[in-house]
């Protein structure tokens, strides 16, 4: 049932030429490329200086790939213990990942 929605969505979506926030999110993530110690990575981190993240908490796996991609120097700031968006993917483990990373 679900299946059936989703496609229609797509497909839509196609028809229309538009791209949803999940798809602006892919796009990104490919442009800036696969490895994030390439020279084009680095040029585009010393094109925003700092990067500041708001409420890491709530960014899922490919929202913290682009995160890695540009951050020359990073400052994040959130709470792992009111992470909200597990539906989309969120996890309070990707707040705790920084520090390893």
């Amino acid at each position: 049932e679900y299946k059936i929605i989703i496609e229609k969505y797509d497909e839509k979506l196609e028809e229309l030429g538009f791209v949803d926030y999940d798809d602006l999110l892919v796009e990104f993530n490919q442009t800036l490329g696969p490895d994030p110690k390439e020279d084009q990575h680095r040029h585009d981190a010393r094109q925003f200086g700092y990067l500041l993240v708001d409420e890491v908490q709530d960014t899922n796996n490919l929202q913290y790939e682009i995160i890695k991609k540009l951050s020359a120097r990073l400052c994040v700031i959130g709470d792992p213990l009111q992470s909200i968006y597990g539906f989309r993917g969120a996890s309070p483990d990707i707040f705790r990942q920084f520090k390893v990373d």
